[in-house]
């Protein structure tokens, strides 16, 4: 089973400092792209933001948009 822990960027979400997670793990993507445990991280990460932010508005999203 692979370890996703990153103890430093799993500290800051922790402490819920949510852009410094993100500019961690992209620091550390743009240094080794091919590291597929940080680029998981970080695009779980960004869409996380994305949905919990409300950066997309869903008011008018209707039931059947959800399930396409």
């Amino acid at each position: 089973m692979k370890n996703w822990e990153l103890k430093d960027t799993d500290q800051l979400e922790k402490e819920s400092d949510w852009n410094a997670a993100r500019n961690k793990l992209y620091h550390n993507w743009k240094e080794n792209p091919q590291d597929l445990k940080v680029f998981l991280k970080l695009s779980f990460l960004c869409w996380y933001l994305v949905v919990e932010w409300g950066v997309e508005d869903t008011s008018k999203v209707q039931e059947s948009d959800y399930d396409d």
